[in-house]
């Protein structure tokens, strides 16, 4: 996977990449570490369920997609 990282070496961001495209599991987090959000990419594109969470690790929101584009509620 890819990583990314804040200026003070905390990891930021885990994603993966095929032929250019963002695919698999991603993950962002927050400054002190947190996880931030977690969901799966296919074909560069968001896909299955998605959530969100605070600086604290509480989920905030949980979306759900399908090729990009978000299913309604």
């Amino acid at each position: 996977p890819q990583r990314s990282y804040y200026i003070n070496n905390v990891l930021r961001s885990e994603s993966s990449f095929e032929n250019n495209l963002q695919v698999g599991d991603y993950k962002e987090y927050h400054e002190n570490g947190q996880l931030k959000t977690e969901g799966k990419f296919e074909d560069g594109e968001r896909h299955g369920a998605w959530m969100e969470y605070d600086e604290a690790g509480k989920l905030i929101t949980k979306s759900k997609y399908a090729k990009g584009k978000k299913a309604k509620s």
